[in-house]
């Protein structure tokens, strides 16, 4: 994103399993080959956590769907349904995670 002659841009980045916060700064006068190898580590981390991220809502898709093909007709206890709904939120939960980093890497 440009933002004028001598600015910078930033993202924030937000490592969900450590709980901490980054902020990434580039600066095209100022960056050195350290700063571009944090950068690089920075944008391969996020790739591999978007890589995990999919497989996480794959599997907690498929889990759901089995659950669901396991209620029985007549007699649903309310724990299932239950389950059920907290495995939706932790698939609405990781598709906003992965949409906020798959914003942040796009080129």
């Amino acid at each position: 994103m440009a933002l004028g002659k001598g600015l910078h841009w930033g993202s924030f980045l937000f490592d969900y399993d450590s709980g901490k916060g980054l902020l990434w700064l580039i600066g095209l006068k100022r960056i050195n080959r350290s700063g571009f190898q944090k950068i690089k580590r920075i944008k391969s981390l996020m790739d591999s956590r978007i890589v995990r991220l999919k497989e996480e809502i794959e599997r907690l898709k498929e889990e759901k769907s089995d659950r669901e093909k396991a209620l029985p007709a007549h007699s649903i206890q309310p724990h299932q349904l239950l389950v059920i709904e907290e495995l939706e939120e932790e698939i609405d939960r990781k598709e906003k995670e992965l949409e906020a980093l798959t914003l942040m890497t796009e080129d």
